[in-house]
């Protein structure tokens, strides 16, 4: 399948120093990474300094962080990519923009766009949106570096690399449960419009009332609607019983899909958690916004994994399903 964007393209792993004639250049760069390294680098550069003349540095205010982790969540949901992809096309960006500002109108939303994209290259990276959003100083952000040593480096990286493996496997496991979910509800949607046209018919022949011949004709489809032979014959996926069988099946190995995508996020954050752990111990370095972004992705993995979660999505997809079927 063709991508949307023939401009579309995946993010760039993390870089020390970002490179660039100028410090729009080095944006450029900066935008031009997978879309978490975007939001690291900006809460590094932040932790301890304002923001700017009003907001407090990211370390003293939970808020800011939280709408940064939020805002990337956004950002990765909207990319074909997902959390590989590091800016949006201008239809995707406008989305965002929609929901997170207060911008109405096509033109508001035009000329916001405008203003945010900083390489006018007509996408949205998390970085512009950050630089614009907070009225950040470019200079300074695109010009920090972190004063992390060696040793703490290593360590730095290893849990970096375990987070970026679990992320992987988190990603698997959440397609294969929103397949599982979707082939459920199919199903269950399918029982409730046969249930529903069966009982339909047996009212009618049931009914005394009505003439026989009306009758007779409810008991033909009826038969129809059991053996399925007239939707077979025109082609009715919603009344073909063959759909049901070939659904149950796809069910059953999307289920196994998800057990097993299940089993590795698990084993893959286990991992990345004793990292995590780890890398805690050690006090008094730099990349806090990296360490504080670890811990909260780790709790949001751990939150997603719980039974508890896995049951709301479940009720929060039928009830989707279920008003797009009122419709």
């Amino acid at each position: 399948m063709p991508r949307p964007d023939p401009h579309q393209k995946k993010g760039t792993k993390n870089l020390k120093k970002l490179v660039g004639k100028d410090d729009m250049e080095k944006l450029h760069c900066l935008s031009g990474m997978k879309y978490q390294y975007q939001a690291k680098w900006v809460l590094n550069a932040f932790w301890s300094k304002p923001l700017n003349s009003t907001d407090k540095a990211f370390k003293d205010n939970a808020a800011m962080r939280e709408k940064v982790f939020e805002w990337h969540q956004f950002f990765a949901k909207l990319d074909p990519d997902s959390s590989q992809g590091c800016d949006l096309m201008q239809q995707k960006a406008h989305m965002f923009l929609e929901k997170q500002t207060e911008a109405s109108t096509w033109l508001d939303l035009k000329e916001k766009m405008k203003a945010l994209d900083s390489d006018h290259n007509m996408r949205l990276s998390l970085a512009e949106y950050l630089v614009h959003h907070f009225k950040l100083d470019i200079k300074y952000l695109v010009n920090v570096v972190a004063n992390v040593d060696a040793s703490y480096q290593a360590k730095l990286d290893a849990c970096q690399a375990k987070m970026e493996e679990a992320e992987v496997m988190h990603e698997e496991q959440v397609a294969a449960l929103e397949e599982t979910l979707r082939i459920s509800a199919e199903i269950k949607a399918f029982k409730a419009a046969l249930q529903k046209e069966t009982e339909r018919l047996l009212k009618i022949i049931n009914d005394e009332s009505v003439s026989n011949v009306k009758r007779m004709k409810a008991k033909h489809e009826l038969n129809d609607v059991v053996s399925g032979a007239r939707a077979k014959r025109k082609g009715i996926k919603g009344k073909d019983p063959d759909f049901l069988k070939v659904a149950k099946i796809k069910q059953a190995a999307a289920v196994r899909r998800e057990k097993k995508a299940t089993k590795a996020a698990k084993a893959a954050l286990k991992e990345a958690s004793a990292e995590f752990d780890k890398l805690s111990q050690v006090k008094g370095v730099a990349s806090q916004g990296t360490l504080w972004w670890m811990g909260r992705d780790l709790e949001f993995m751990k939150k997603y994994m719980s039974q508890k979660e896995y049951a709301r999505k479940q009720r929060k997809l039928a009830k989707k399903k279920n008003s797009t079927a009122a419709e």
